[in-house]
């Protein structure tokens, strides 16, 4: 059998999984946001706190996600 070809199989052991089933896929911006003169940016598009450097953050929300992005913009 070529090599190349055949299949390979990983087995590893875990503490812990982590299940995301995707309940929030669909981000929702309230309509009213969308008249505000300035970015709004949903959590599932964050990728980091640099763009926000130097400016003043408005973080809406009370969920997992809102409390650690505003700690990372916040540092």
């Amino acid at each position: 059998p070529d090599a190349a070809r055949a299949p390979s199989f990983i087995s590893e052991d875990f503490s812990g999984v982590c299940i995301c089933n995707g309940h929030f896929d669909v981000p929702h911006i309230p309509v009213e946001f969308t008249a505000l003169p300035n970015v709004v940016v949903h959590s599932r598009a964050y990728d980091g706190p640099e763009p926000f450097k130097g400016h003043r953050v408005c973080i809406v929300g009370t969920g997992p996600s809102s409390a650690d992005i505003a700690y990372e913009v916040g540092k």
